[in-house]
């Protein structure tokens, strides 16, 4: 299986992200000297890890596990992208923002996927009858939790 076309661009909208706020990792990266050599490669592992998770949460909100050839195209795209976010982190190549967007906005993959209906079912499980965009059943309550009152 090959990464669909609205995670490519869900984690190119991360790898953006993170590299117009590249300088603010490298600031975090600059607190654990003189513990790292190297400031910008613990900015660029920082950067890496964060558009890593974001991937990765990706496929969980779909309910999938990236396989071997995902992982492979992933490494592909950061690796592409490399030259241009340690650009950022030194401040040689300061990309401009986008208006609008940051990864904690309202945009997901599922917006940005829906040319690839057969991956999601608008976040219906219809086997389970739970509402899995929500990340949970819908149709029972806990009755283990306490029951708070103002």
């Amino acid at each position: 299986m090959a990464i669909s076309e609205g995670n490519k661009k869900f984690i190119d909208s991360l790898l953006e992200h993170y590299t117009i706020e590249a300088e603010s990792y490298r600031q975090i990266a600059e607190n654990f000297t003189p513990t790292v050599k190297s400031v910008e490669d613990t900015a660029f592992g920082i950067i890496a890890g964060c558009v890593y998770s974001g991937f990765l949460q990706a496929y969980q909100s779909q309910q999938e596990s990236p396989g071997l050839d995902d992982l492979k195209e992933f490494y592909d795209i950061l690796n592409k992208k490399a030259p241009t976010i340690k650009k950022a982190i030194l401040g040689q190549d300061k990309p401009s923002k986008k208006p609008g967007f940051s990864p904690d906005s309202q945009t997901t993959v599922k917006d940005m996927d829906k040319d690839d209906d057969k991956r999601m079912d608008m976040g219906k499980d219809k086997d389970m009858g739970k509402d899995v965009s929500k990340g949970m059943d819908t149709t029972k309550t806990d009755k283990s939790m306490p029951n708070i009152q103002k």
